[in-house]
């Protein structure tokens, strides 16, 4: 390492001071998550049962379960629409750690082969430049040890943002169709692990679950960041 390096440092973060992206307080410039340790303590998880299948009891989801670690609401709340719309992807990363560690507590009794992240249409992710469920994905696949799987399940037609509609039955008329199989034939006998940032009505991931399903996807787990 230049002995440079250090000096250069303290000069940027006198001039960029590391700020917690929540409540703006001065950082550690060495902290490997931009938001403080206050806040991030803050994060509220969701209490047992973590299946929100079970949970809601809705005999209508293609998928085999879903879990959420997360409550969205709070520092979770801010920190998903900080990373989310503002484009804080620094944030991706203990994100996608506190999906991980849950996967690694909870989803070891069940059959997992690839990693599916929830696509964006191609309009929305040129106009974010990125796919938060594909980067929410990233911790996750490390930790599992699982492929990450992008170039199959797409997003055919743009949709009225979800949270823009009341009711469940408008969410799901909305999305209804909206996915397609890039190679279906992959799909054939494989547990889907399909990541989301979001689970409020599931109409969302349970189109993505049909579409996988219809392929010939043996099953098909969901594990969102939060649930609203």
């Amino acid at each position: 390492m230049s002995p440079l390096r250090p000096f250069l440092n303290s000069v940027i973060n006198l001039i960029y001071p590391n700020r917690c992206a929540v409540c703006k307080v001065d950082t550690d410039p060495d902290r490997d998550n931009p938001v403080c340790e206050g806040c991030w303590g803050k994060v509220e998880k969701n209490p047992s049962p973590y299946c929100i299948r079970c949970e809601k009891r809705n005999p209508n989801h293609y998928f085999t379960t879903a879990w959420a670690p997360c409550h969205y609401d709070g520092v979770a709340r801010e920190c998903i629409h900080i990373f989310k719309y503002r484009g804080k992807v620094s944030l991706a990363k203990p994100l996608g750690q506190l999906m991980a560690d849950f996967a690694m507590g909870h989803l070891n009794d069940y059959t997992i082969d690839m990693i599916i992240p929830v696509p964006l249409h191609s309009s929305k992710k040129r106009e974010r430049e990125f796919n938060q469920a594909e980067l929410l994905s990233k911790p996750v696949a490390r930790t599992l040890n699982l492929p990450i799987v992008t170039n199959n399940l797409r997003r055919i037609r743009s949709t009225l943002p979800q949270s823009n509609l009341n009711s469940k039955e408008e969410k799901f008329t909305n999305i209804k169709g909206a996915f397609k199989l890039t190679h279906p034939s992959e799909l054939k006998g494989k547990g889907v692990l399909l990541i989301d940032d979001l689970f409020t009505s599931g109409s969302t991931v349970n189109e993505c679950s049909k579409t996988l399903l219809e392929a010939g996807a043996q099953n098909i787990m969901v594990l969102a960041l939060a649930r609203g």
